[in-house]
């Protein structure tokens, strides 16, 4: 009620503010003064309280303070600004970039053979005998290449021994072995070869997994590397025909400082140019803002056709086509493995993402992954067919980015997957992000999934939009999903008159605008637009032509504290605007429910006896001195069915130093009384009451446990007179007072935490044991471990799993344990339901009783 009292309050102000400018002329008589600084000021002053109060603001006075901006030395408004430094290019790093295609006649059947013998789109390696036949036509075609036909006198692979020296990781080369002569062959049991061939030595600085590779060179390659001895080597430790297509690929450990000699070479007598890389093999990480793949868990026969988004290719093994929507803009961390599909076939994973595009577009497609990948861009409904089939990305680790042909709008699917069916046993990351260049010339600046913050300046940019007059900045924005969404420019670097607008396509489209939305002159804001899952743009412009500066935006889902339910006891949510209707409740903007927004009240802990509650600010209630230093001890009668052994209370610190205080609690039953000294620091909570005190909980052991089931108990605080304390009273209670106050006070008893009992280890097979052991209570349980048989728990112990327990016998089954050696400890806490942050992942089975 206080909170509605104060806003009226402002309302009546602000309309009487606003009233009395409207009755006097307003700008006639505020243009009177001759400060232009302190003009501006209560100019936009009376703007904001005006917005504030629902009215429109009166255009004359905008149009006044653009008039005195130029007069006022230094103001924000005239303050020029550098753009700010380039942002990270959304975590992908610098590598090839594929632009589209015009393919020669030879080159479009080369690209339609390597398309069927890579695999196409399935999930399966071609047959053995289809793969041969196809191998020999292509061949055939790489011969008539003319690439292949021609010395590169650029060639740096030497001939013969000596061989050229890898500089330094990685390594890219460009060479050919046409004209070169037939030195080496593989050693047994590689298969021989009559090709010509040349020949490299590297010295690797650390003992790594590294990558040799020739994929993208334009002949049927043959690869193997030796060491010891002299040049070229007396062991091979690893050689290659054919990795997916007709080019060859090793990833090898290779030992520090030890020398190795990498042969190039051709399968029978193919000859022809070559492209070589040498690196180590990297890790991609997922960051916080990526979109994550489905869950895959499964990496045998049976993913084949129970992919989560295997789309088509789950059809061809007898499953459903399941696809994954998502956005142009989300950047998508996956993994990809290989694996046995059914009837023994080589099988890779395959992700594919179904998208829809709005408006003409041609796509750059940003992919980097831990091993060698292939994209396409296809139809969206099976059976399938490839619309963009680029050359794959054979270099891990390192950022493709490909630039598509324009497509219409309608529905399309992104296929990224390994680009060969063996050697992933494990799961191996990826990240791919698909960005939209509309086919009508209009420029996206940015592209962003929301929540997100963007700055930049519009200063030194084109007006590529006719919003307005003026120079601009056009930002995609990906809408995750449905809800209320704020879009804000209310920043304090936003100093200068900027105008925003919300289009569905690119410059075009216009869904909302603002101008001032901010309060005063150049700040703007679209708040709490109801939105559907899509891409939208957001313009920065001028609002004229003469205005440009820098920026932040964000944007946010328009969330806030939603209150429902009980009126006495509300329930607080943290959403939509849209969301807090649906709950008939009240909702408060952008306040969290942590504030106190909707008078959360504290609540006593998991093992609690016998509870009393504080009242909230909202509610009648009071607190009262309980202090012996001061003569005063409050008290409450209680109950419970066992034991005592904590106690939660609350109360009003005054003047205390927020440090750890004393206070005597003594139960009372007939004749027998039992003393307690504990002490507790207070946790000021997000309740503050009649405007200036707040709420602090206190929680304590009673040791050794109060037997006395029932009767008084009294609460007071001992020492530190400077600091006089309250004890808060209840709402609930049974209204018996056996104190001279008139209330129930706030506390809450808790029963003794009783140590888990029976607990047993048993061996179950290699490796495994089985635990069991009595609960007398729920209980959030930890097991520490160590291997240290002199560690005095917890000094040497490491949290080995934990989890929420319910009273009862349970049974940890097949626990993976190497080492027998290993000591382990088991303890519980009762209070566990108060605690935050307690970590997970114990997973336990109740026994039957």
């Amino acid at each position: 009620m206080k909170k509605l009292l104060i806003a009226c309050f402002l309302l009546a102000c602000t309309v009487s503010l606003f009233a009395a400018a409207q009755s006097s002329g307003g700008l006639k008589e505020l243009s009177g003064w001759t400060d232009a600084k302190d003009e501006i000021a209560r100019l936009e002053t009376l703007i904001a309280a005006t917005k504030e109060a629902g009215f429109p603001a009166d255009p004359a006075w905008t149009a006044r303070i653009r008039e005195l901006l130029p007069l006022v030395k230094g103001h924000p408004g005239n303050a020029s600004y550098p753009p700010p430094e380039a942002k990270p290019n959304d975590g992908f790093g610098d590598g090839a970039v594929i632009l589209p295609e015009s393919l020669s006649p030879l080159e479009a059947q080369i690209r339609r053979l390597e398309f069927e013998i890579t695999g196409g789109l399935g999930n399966s390696e071609p047959d053995p005998s289809l793969f041969a036949d196809l191998k020999e036509q292509l061949n055939g075609l790489y011969a008539q290449r003319e690439i292949n036909r021609l010395r590169n006198p650029l060639d740096q692979g030497n001939d013969a021994c000596p061989a050229t020296v890898v500089s330094g990781i990685p390594y890219y080369d460009n060479g050919t072995t046409t004209g070169r002569v037939n030195n080496y062959n593989p050693i047994t049991p590689c298969n021989p070869t009559n090709a010509p061939d040349v020949i490299y030595q590297f010295t690797p600085q650390f003992t790594y997994q590294y990558v040799i590779s020739l994929q993208g060179s334009s002949y049927d390659t043959y690869l193997y590397v030796n060491t010891g001895g002299a040049c070229p080597g007396t062991t091979q430790v690893g050689c290659n025909d054919d990795y997916g297509n007709l080019q060859s690929y090793l990833q090898l450990q290779l030992n520090a400082n030890q020398t190795y000699y990498i042969i190039i070479d051709g399968y029978s007598t193919n000859a022809g140019a070559y492209t070589l890389a040498i690196y180590d093999i990297c890790t991609i990480t997922c960051e916080a803002s990526d979109l994550l793949e489905c869950p895959e868990t499964l990496n045998d026969s049976t993913h084949a056709y129970l992919d989560c988004n295997g789309a088509c290719n789950n059809i061809t093994h007898g499953g459903t086509a399941t696809w994954q929507d998502i956005l142009p803009f989300q950047t998508v961390c996956g993994r990809a493995f290989t694996y046995l599909g059914p009837s023994g076939s080589q099988s890779r994973d395959t992700d594919i993402y179904r998208f829809t595009l709005t408006e003409a577009c041609s796509l750059r497609i940003r992919l980097t992954a831990e091993f060698v990948s292939k994209l396409f861009v296809l139809t969206s409904s099976c059976p399938w067919s490839p619309l963009y089939d680029p050359p794959a990305s054979m270099y891990a680790c390192s950022t493709s980015t490909y630039y598509t042909q324009c497509f219409q709008p309608g529905d399309y699917a992104l296929w990224v997957g390994p680009y060969v069916f063996t050697g992933i046993e494990d799961f191996r990351e990826y990240r791919v992000r698909m960005e939209l260049i509309p086919c009508s010339g209009c420029g996206i600046d940015v592209g962003v999934q929301a929540p997100a913050s963007v700055s930049s300046t519009t200063c030194g940019s084109v007006n590529n939009c006719s919003l307005r007059p003026s120079e601009d900045m056009t930002i995609a924005v990906a809408i995750p999903w449905a809800g209320d969404w704020t879009f804000s420019l209310c920043s304090p670097n936003n100093v200068w008159d900027s105008y925003i607008y919300l289009t569905s396509s690119c410059c075009s489209g216009v869904i909302a605008s603002n101008d001032d939305g901010c309060g005063g002159v150049g700040l703007s804001v679209i708040n709490c637009l109801s939105l559907n899952r899509g891409v939208y743009y957001l313009t920065v412009e001028g609002y004229s032509s003469t205005y440009c500066g820098p920026f932040t935006l964000t944007v946010t889902e328009c969330f806030g504290s939603c209150c429902y339910g009980d009126p006495v006891d509300p329930i607080c949510e943290y959403t939509s605007s849209t969301v807090c209707a649906d709950y008939g409740g009240v909702f408060t903007l952008f306040e969290p429910c942590s504030t106190g927004a909707c008078y959360t009240r504290p609540n006593c802990d998991g093992q609690t006896e016998f509870g009393q509650l504080p009242f909230l600010p909202d509610e009648a209630g009071n607190g009262y001195r309980s202090h012996i230093d001061y003569g005063y001890m409050q008290y409450d009668n209680y109950a419970t069915d066992g034991p005592i052994g904590s106690i939660r209370f609350w109360g009003f610190p005054v003047s205390c130093n927020g440090y750890a205080e004393n206070f005597q609690v003594q139960f009372t039953s007939g004749s027998n009384t039992q003393t307690y000294n504990v002490s507790s620091t207070g946790t000021q909570l997000p309740l503050t009451y009649f405007g200036v005190y707040p709420l602090s909980e206190y929680t304590a052991t009673i040791s050794p446990p109060c037997f006395l089931a029932s009767g008084i108990v009294s609460v007071a605080k001992v020492g530190d007179p400077s600091c006089t304390w309250y004890w808060c009273t209840s709402p609930f209670g049974d209204g018996v007072w056996p104190g001279g106050v008139q209330f129930d006070f706030a506390f809450c008893l808790g029963s003794p935490c009783f140590a888990p009992d029976s607990v047993t280890i048993k061996w179950i097979g290699t490796n495994l044991f089985q635990f069991d052991w009595w609960m007398p209570q729920t209980s959030y349980v930890y097991v520490y471990s160590t291997l240290t048989p002199e560690a005095v728990f917890p000094t040497g112990y490491d949290l080995f799993a934990s989890g929420a327990l319910s009273a009862g016998h349970f049974t940890w089954n097949s626990v993976n344990i190497p080492d027998p050696n290993r000591i382990f400890i088991l303890v519980n806490d009762c209070t566990y339901s108060s605690l935050s942050g307690v970590p997970t992942g114990l997973t336990l089975v109740k026994q039957t009783e």
